[in-house]
């Protein structure tokens, strides 16, 4: 029992209903079901207003104003099989987005007493509602997915079509629809990888639009309530069928001067481990082309060239010995974090004395941070204490606060590597 619900029961009804396979009673339970949706119940400020006087007389001159009870239905109604689909169906998709729709247009009051039931709900139905969204729109960014590949609704005047054009040396984003909007943004860097025009169809938008805000309001009380985990949220593989990075550009861009406009970035709870990996090598390379501009500005501002010519380093360049590449890091990090902050924002590059490559691609990279963090980790400078049982390790409790700085050095090259889009796997053993 959860409150006035018995959720097993209703389970079970609703079990019968799907075991008859009957198309009949399907269909007309489906029509029903559309003809309603739009007419759902709320709750008004003339309903808090008989609940603030309890007088009998006014609930007598106003018989219409409804009871929280029948808010219930929005939680009976995900139950129906239709509203699950193991694959795009038209028909389970307009009752998931009028259902939706239903919710996203409560009043206040209304959202409020959900919220309430919400927080009250049996967990297995919670997720299932939560389950029911989510596979929404991951079908619909698959159908989208497959209509651009296909390019089926290439030119299609009902879609809504992103535009990535390159003019006069700097870049411009349009968004555009039957109003021929665009945006301009100066400093989005481009994306071998983006397609140049992305298509998406207006049906879909607003299908992911709407069931996107609903679940939206169902993290927002699963972030008090803890009802089940955040990785619950995730849709798996979205960044496989839609260009994240993108949709990072515009967002970033756009969100201050246009924030009811729809990005999925909006939407970043739905977002798996290797889709924020992309938000955060997109973020990055947004940084380091500002970095390495604003320092070329600087540059034209504070000296006057003698020869006309502008010498700026667009990187950061570390030295390194191979047989005292901690102590070296560690100095000139220092010297980084103290006097040129700013300049930790701009791409790595790494020079090993002695060699003549210097590199600032991901190889030699990869090896410096490999071989700083091992000499990090070593158990002779105490900072860290490996668990053998588990196979991890953990900060040393009995380090002093003179050792902040070094655990502040510590954060500062794993901010580099993730920056950089560095990945390495350390092995303790």
């Amino acid at each position: 029992m959860d409150g006035w619900i018995n959720w097993q029961q209703a389970f079970h009804c609703f079990n019968m209903i799907e075991d008859a396979q009957n198309e009949r009673i399907d269909e007309l339970i489906y029509q029903l079901l559309l003809k309603i949706m739009p007419q759902l119940p709320d709750l008004t400020a003339l309903h808090k207003r008989r609940l603030e006087l309890d007088d009998e007389k006014y609930k007598n001159d106003f018989p219409d104003i409804v009871d929280e009870e029948v808010m219930r239905i929005y939680q009976i109604l995900p139950l129906f099989h239709m509203f699950h689909m193991p694959s795009y169906c038209e028909r389970s998709q307009r009752l998931i987005t009028s259902y939706a729709n239903a919710l996203n247009t409560l009043s206040e009051l209304g959202i409020g007493c959900m919220k309430i039931w919400w927080y009250r709900m049996n967990r297995r139905f919670f997720k299932n509602l939560v389950e029911i969204l989510k596979n929404s729109v991951k079908l619909n960014l698959y159908e989208q997915y497959k209509a651009s590949e296909r390019e089926t609704i290439d030119g299609d005047p009902n879609g809504v079509q992103l535009e990535y054009n390159n003019s006069n040396n700097h870049n411009v984003l349009n968004r555009r629809s039957t109003t021929n909007d665009s945006i301009e943004s100066s400093n989005t860097p481009s994306s071998s990888n983006s397609r140049k025009h992305f298509v998406i169809s207006r049906q879909i938008h607003y299908n992911l639009a709407v069931c996107l805000f609903a679940l939206k309001r169902l993290y927002s009380v699963n972030k008090f309530t803890g009802k089940i985990s955040h990785k619950d949220f995730y849709i798996h593989g979205i960044s496989d069928w839609f260009d994240l990075k993108y949709d990072y550009y515009l967002w970033k861009s756009n969100r201050k001067k246009q924030p009811n406009v729809f990005f999925l970035c909006n939407y970043a709870f739905i977002f798996d481990p290797p889709a924020k990996t992309i938000i955060l090598s997109a973020d990055s390379e947004i940084q380091q082309n500002s970095a390495a501009n604003l320092s070329i500005q600087k540059q034209i501002l504070m000296s006057i060239p003698v020869d006309g010519t502008i010498h700026v380093n667009p990187y950061i360049d570390i030295s390194v010995r191979r047989d005292n590449i901690l102590e070296d890091t560690i100095h000139q990090l220092c010297l980084f974090s103290r006097y040129r902050e700013a300049d930790l924002k701009k791409p790595l590059r790494v020079l090993f004395s002695g060699e003549e490559a210097i590199d600032a691609g991901r190889g030699m990279k990869k090896e410096f941070f490999l071989l700083v963090m091992k000499e990090m980790l070593d158990q002779k400078y105490g900072m860290f204490i490996e668990y053998n049982e588990t196979n991890t390790i953990w900060f040393n409790h009995v380090m002093t606060d003179d050792d902040d700085v070094m655990y502040r050095l510590v954060g500062i090259l794993c901010g580099l590597a993730i920056y950089n889009q560095v990945s390495f796997f350390t092995n303790h053993n």
